[in-house]
C-alpha cells in the first residue's frame, strides 16, 4: 500500500481531508472539549473555595483591614510559583498565544496545561481583581497545541489546534460556545479552513455544555427581571453606547498607563510588592472589586444596589440615597488600575471579566443618573446588561464576540438587538477617540518647530 501522509491512516500524519479525516477531527474536538470543560469548572471551583475561605475573615457591615493583605498574599504565591517552581512567566497568556500563532508551528510547554489554573486560583481566590478567562484560554491552548504535536498533525493544524483549544477554554469558562468561537477568530485573529472551523465549533460546543452540566445547569450571571426591547428607549440606548465608548477609552488608557509604569520597575519583587499592596488598598475601599465579581453583577441586575456598600467602610452610611452611585463611579475610575496591578504585578488572570464588571457599572451609572437628573424611567438592569457587552467589545477590540458572549452568558437572546446597537455605537466611538491625537501629541510638534 502506498503511504500518503494526507489521506492514509497510520502514516505519520493524520488525514486532514475526506470522510475519515473529518471523523477523526470530530473525535479529537470532542475529547478536547470534554477536558477543557472539566478544567474550567475545576478552576471555578478552586477560586470559589479560596474566596469563601478568605471571606470568612471579614464582616459585611464595615471596613475590613484584611482586604489589604489577602490580594498581596495571593499575588505573591502566584509570583513565587512562576519564578521558583515553573521558572517561566505565564502572565498575559492571551497575548503570548497571539505571538505564538505568528510562528509556523507554535508550541507551548506541557506545564502550561495546568500551571495557569494553579496560579490563577491563588491570584483570584485571595482577592486579585481580574478574571479566569485568560488562564483557562492559555490552558486550553496548551492542551490543543500539545495534543496536535502528540498526534503528529500537520503544521497548519498545529496552529489551528492552539486557537481551537483557547476558544474552547473561553466557551467553557463563560458557558458560551459562540463566544468561544468568535474569540478564536476575532481576538486571536485565526483564519481557518472548513475542517478547522468544524473542529472549533465542536470543541467549543462540547466544552460549553460540559461546563454547564458540571456547574449544575447554572449560569454565572442571573437576571431575574428584564424589560423586552422598547423602541421608545432607542435614543437612550444610543447615548449609552456613546457613554460606554468614552469610558472604554478611559479604561484602556489607565490600564496601559499602569502597566507601563510597572514595567519600568527593574526588580521583580518590588513590582510584586507594590502591585499587591495597591490592589489590597483599592479593594479595602471598594470590596466589590474582589475577584471576578459575577455574584456582584447578578446582584446589580437583580436591583440590589445596597450590595455596593457591603464589606466596605461606607457600610454605616448605606442609608444615603446617592451613595451607591458615588461608589459605582469610584469603582469605574480605579477598576482598570486594579486589573493592571493584578495581571502585570505577578498575578495570573484575565481581563475579560473586569471589562464585563466595569460595563455593568457603566450601564448602571448611566441609567440611574438619567433617572435621577431627568426623571426618566429607564430599566436599570437592562442598561447595565447592555453596558457589559459594549465595554467588553471595545476594550477587547472584538464587538461581535462581546455581543454574543454576553447574550449567551445570561441566556437572554431577546435582548440581542439593543445589545448589538449599544456595542456597535460604543465600538465606533472608541475607535474614533483612539485615532484622535492627544493634547501632548499636538503640542510636541509645535515645540519642536520652535
Amino acid at each position: 500500500m502506498k503511504c500518503d501522509n494526507n489521506t492514509t491512516p497510520g502514516c505519520g500524519k493524520i488525514p486532514t481531508s475526506g470522510t475519515f479525516g473529518n471523523m477523526y477531527m470530530l473525535k479529537v474536538s470532542v475529547f478536547l472539549g470534554l477536558l477543557i470543560g472539566a478544567a474550567a469548572q475545576l478552576l471555578k471551583f478552586s477560586v470559589k473555595l479560596l474566596s469563601e475561605l478568605t471571606k470568612k475573615l471579614m464582616h459585611p457591615d464595615g471596613w475590613n483591614w484584611v482586604f489589604i493583605l489577602t490580594p498581596l498574599v495571593g499575588i505573591a504565591i502566584a509570583w513565587l510559583f512562576q519564578r521558583y517552581v515553573l521558572r517561566q512567566n505565564i502572565e498575559h497568556g492571551v497575548e503570548r498565544m497571539k505571538r505564538k500563532l505568528d510562528t509556523d508551528r507554535p508550541t507551548m510547554p506541557v506545564s502550561q496545561i495546568w500551571s495557569p489554573i494553579v496560579a490563577a486560583s491563588f491570584t483570584l481566590g485571595m482577592g486579585g481583581s481580574a478574571g479566569t478567562e485568560g488562564p483557562i484560554a492559555t490552558s486550553g491552548g496548551a492542551l490543543g497545541a500539545n495534543l496536535a504535536r502528540r498526534l503528529n498533525m500537520p503544521s497548519d493544524l498545529c496552529r489551528a489546534m492552539l486557537a481551537i483549544g483557547a476558544g474552547a477554554g473561553i466557551a467553557a469558562i463563560f458557558k458560551a460556545p459562540v463566544g468561544g468561537m468568535l474569540f478564536s477568530i476575532e481576538v486571536l485573529g485565526m483564519g481557518m479552513s472548513a475542517i478547522q472551523l468544524m473542529t472549533l465549533a465542536t470543541a467549543c460546543t462540547v466544552a460549553g455544555l460540559t461546563a454547564y452540566m458540571l456547574s449544575g445547569l447554572t449560569t454565572d450571571i442571573l437576571m431575574p427581571d428584564f424589560v423586552n426591547f422598547n423602541y421608545g428607549f432607542i435614543t437612550w440606548i444610543i447615548l449609552l453606547g456613546i457613554f460606554c465608548g468614552v469610558y472604554s477609552v478611559y479604561y484602556q488608557k489607565i490600564l496601559k498607563g499602569v502597566q507601563k509604569k510597572l514595567s519600568r520597575l527593574s526588580r521583580p519583587w518590588m513590582k510584586m510588592l507594590i502591585s499587591g499592596l495597591a490592589v489590597g488598598c483599592l479593594i479595602s475601599i471598594f470590596p466589590r472589586m474582589y475577584g471576578e465579581g459575577y455574584s456582584f453583577i447578578s446582584e446589580i441586575l437583580a436591583g440590589d444596589t445596597q450590595t455596593l456598600t457591603h464589606y466596605s467602610p461606607f457600610a454605616p452610611l448605606s442609608h444615603i440615597a446617592w451613595l451607591p452611585i458615588a461608589i459605582a463611579v469610584g469603582i469605574m475610575l480605579v477598576k482598570s488600575a486594579a486589573v493592571a496591578c493584578t495581571t502585570s504585578g505577578g498575578g495570573v488572570a484575565g481581563d475579560f471579566a473586569p471589562a464585563i464588571f466595569s460595563g455593568c457599572l457603566s450601564g448602571y451609572v448611566f441609567a440611574m443618573g438619567m433617572n435621577y437628573l431627568f426623571g426618566t424611567n429607564l430599566p436599570v438592569a437592562d442598561f447595565a446588561f447592555f453596558g457589559m457587552a459594549a465595554v467588553l467589545g471595545v476594550t477587547q477590540n472584538a464587538p461581535v464576540m462581546g455581543i454574543f458572549l454576553i447574550t449567551e452568558m445570561a441566556q437572554l437572546y431577546s435582548l440581542l438587538l439593543p445589545i448589538a446597537i449599544t456595542t456597535t455605537i460604543a465600538f465606533l466611538i472608541g475607535r474614533m477617540l483612539r485615532r484622535m491625537p492627544s493634547i501632548s501629541e499636538k503640542v510636541s510638534p509645535a515645540i519642536e518647530k520652535k
